[in-house]
């Protein structure tokens, strides 16, 4: 922090504080040229950081809709059977494979195990939660790894 005449939160804090929250407002650009007057080595080197932070702010963002807004989980207890190659695992006395949702490995193989094996280990108690539409008990119908989250016991 910098305290300075302004308070606890001085002059550069705010105005940091600000380019990270509010890069448009007028507070921001009030805080800014006081700042700039400052003529310190220190503040002249908080402004030209920050001006590069904001620029790189007001680059294109890509947005996607929500995914999981509204879904319903089920929750489901196990030990952690198998450890796969694929990133994927078994849960004892269930044949249906399973993996972590949102995490992918770059290589399948022998590292994508030991990068799933650094999380969860063969014999482990864990609560899986899934999306209740993915899950089903039908032995008849194919289906893909289920993605799910897991909260690990101990």
């Amino acid at each position: 922090m910098h305290p300075d005449q302004f308070g606890a939160y001085g002059a550069i804090d705010r105005y940091k504080i600000l380019a990270d929250i509010a890069p448009n407002s007028p507070e921001y650009k009030y805080w800014k040229q006081i700042v700039k007057m400052m003529n310190s080595d220190e503040a002249k080197k908080v402004l030209q950081d920050t001006e590069e932070m904001v620029k790189h702010q007001g680059k294109k963002h890509d947005f996607f809709n929500y995914k999981f807004l509204g879904k319903t989980t089920v929750s489901q207890d196990g030990h952690i059977e198998e450890v796969l190659s694929n990133g994927k695992f078994k849960i004892a006395g269930d044949d249906r494979l399973y993996q972590i949702a949102g995490v992918k490995f770059k290589e399948n193989g022998f590292m994508s195990k030991q990068q799933l094996l650094q999380v969860i280990q063969p014999g482990q108690r864990v609560t899986m939660r899934i999306d209740d539409e993915e899950r089903t008990d039908n032995p008849d119908v194919p289906q893909a790894p289920i993605q799910c989250g897991i909260i690990l016991k101990r």
